[in-house]
């Protein structure tokens, strides 16, 4: 999570806090979006919510192939 934390900060220039520490993707997978905008600086959460969501979908359609 911190490593996908980090690459999302960087690839969307975001500045403001994150706190995601002890956080597994497993744990991420389950929250509802308000409980995951809430580790977000406001407003920016969006942005990492979105790009999760890609990530989840993404991740069921390939396993859906194989």
């Amino acid at each position: 999570v911190s490593k996908w934390v980090s690459w999302v900060r960087n690839e969307f220039s975001i500045q403001g806090e994150v706190n995601l520490e002890g956080y597994d993707g497993h744990v991420l997978a389950q929250m509802y979006r308000t409980e995951f905008l809430a580790h977000w600086t406001p407003f920016i959460g969006d942005i990492g919510w979105e790009h999760f969501q890609f990530i989840l979908n993404r991740s069921n359609q390939e396993s859906q192939v194989k």
